[in-house]
């Protein structure tokens, strides 16, 4: 085991995070604050291809703040083609810094800096450089295991418009703060999961009009919660509507009309608004969504449903399946290139 005090000194924070990184090609952030630009800290490690980012969006009343860093943060990766995961907790108020070769632990850093220009390099900040593997994996497993909540590609590109909406009603950043998690976060789940979800029926598609309204959906089974994300497919156009996300645990139950085999009444909130009030001009055609996500994915063992199916073709079926978190990064991805 090797361990080192490290401090703002000669050899800053940053400096030795740079230098963990350049044997590393993964590195888990964990920062309950970070740089405005954090980006551009992340563009000095060029051998990163995987980046995990665990982090606090509410609470310091930063939530503008840290919503906008993400949001950049995000456009960088894709454009670098950087694998991104985020998760937040409100607790969080610890700051490590993991790196990893393929899955070889090559040393972490835990600290009192934040992720940020000032944390890093200026200001009086002390921690541990560690390297023991045996150590670092215990520590990433009580990082996955606390800061659970995840922020998928989705999520954040909502939170960016009601952070835009709010900056607009607030200008000086004064009272009431802005608070994300009104906006995500089940008290029934931590994890996000994904779906594909079929609207209108043979005989009576979904018309071509604009599907921005919160708006209740039908399900057959009552498995739904609070964050669940549903990619909307418009049966007989053949078309993406767009991404939705479930606001509530517990659905109405309709039992009075025998005919609707559909019984359950979840609320669901457009998420892609600007695309959704356009959805049928785009014409981005669901089922050949698959193959381009084929030819662009980061990663060969990255499929498109969670039973690693390479294909749709459980859409003949009706009823909502599940997708990899992947597949639905690309398909917002997709959408958000037709703005």
């Amino acid at each position: 085991m090797n361990v080192e005090i490290t401090w703002n000194g000669g050899f800053n924070h940053k400096e030795e995070l740079l230098a963990l990184a350049e044997k590393s090609d993964t590195f888990y952030l964990v920062s309950p604050f970070l740089a405005p630009d954090i980006e551009k800290i992340i563009e000095e490690m060029p051998t990163i291809k995987n980046l995990y980012v665990y982090t606090n969006i509410d609470g310091f009343d930063m939530g503008v703040e840290i919503i906008e860093a993400l949001s950049r943060l995000q456009k960088y990766c894709e454009k670098e083609s950087i694998s991104l995961s985020m998760f937040y907790d409100d607790g969080l108020h610890g700051k490590v810094y993991l790196f990893y070769k393929g899955e070889k632990a090559t040393g972490f850093v835990t600290a009192s800096a934040n992720f940020t220009t000032k944390g890093l390099t200026k200001n009086i900040e002390y921690g541990i450089l560690i390297e023991d593997e045996t150590l670092q994996n215990e520590m990433l497993n009580n990082v996955r295991n606390n800061v659970a909540h995840t922020l998928s590609a989705a999520y954040l590109s909502y939170l960016y418009g009601k952070a835009q909406e709010f900056k607009k009603k607030h200008p000086k950043q004064e009272k009431p703060s802005f608070k994300s998690a009104k906006f995500v976060r089940s008290e029934k789940t931590k994890e996000t999961r994904y779906f594909l979800k079929t609207i209108g029926r043979d005989g009576k598609p979904h018309p071509k009009k604009p599907f921005v309204d919160d708006v209740k959906l039908g399900f057959k089974k009552a498995t739904y919660h609070k964050g669940d994300v549903m990619v909307i497919h418009a049966k007989e156009h053949g078309l993406v509507v767009g991404i939705y996300m479930v606001l509530e645990d517990i659905p109405e139950e309709y039992t009075e009309d025998t005919w609707d085999k559909w019984t359950y009444k979840y609320m669901l909130r457009c998420l892609t608004p600007d695309f959704s009030k356009k959805w049928w001009q785009e014409e981005i055609k669901t089922l050949e969504l698959p193959e381009d996500f084929i030819i662009h994915r980061l990663h060969e063992e990255d499929h498109v449903t969670m039973r690693g199916k390479d294909n749709l073709n459980a859409i003949r079926y009706g009823s909502p399946f599940q997708l990899t978190k992947e597949f639905a990064d690309y398909v917002l991805k997709r959408l958000n290139e037709t703005l």
